[in-house]
C-alpha cells in the first residue's frame, strides 16, 4: 500500500514572506530642501567665466600676458595662479597690455 502524501498549495510555498509597512510620513515636512550643490571650477570659484569681449583667449595669449604680469611685479615666485587669472581677465575685457 501506497502512503499518501498531503497535499500542500504550491503557490503559497513559493511566495515572499509578507514586508511590514512603512509608517506613513507626514504630508507637510518642517524641514526645508537644501540647495543643490555648486560644482567648483578648475581656480576654484563657483561662478562660471563670464565673457564680455565675445571670444574665448587661447591658452598661449593668456600664458604671454601672464609672463609679462610676471616680469613687471619683479618675478614674484608663488603667485603664477594670481598672474594667469589676471592675464585671462585683461584679454577678455579688452584691455591693453
Amino acid at each position: 500500500m501506497a502512503s499518501k502524501k498531503t497535499a500542500t498549495p504550491k503557490a503559497a510555498k513559493n511566495q515572499a514572506p509578507a514586508r511590514k509597512a512603512k509608517a506613513a510620513s507626514p504630508t507637510t515636512s518642517t524641514k526645508k530642501k537644501a540647495p543643490p550643490k555648486r560644482t567648483r571650477t578648475k581656480n576654484n570659484t563657483s561662478a562660471p567665466l563670464v565673457i564680455r569681449a565675445g571670444r574665448i583667449p587661447t591658452h598661449d595669449e593668456i600664458a604671454e600676458r601672464a609672463y609679462l604680469l610676471w616680469e613687471r611685479s619683479g618675478h614674484q615666485h608663488g603667485r603664477d595662479e594670481h598672474f594667469w587669472l589676471e592675464a585671462e581677465q585683461q584679454i577678455i575685457n579688452g584691455l591693453p597690455c
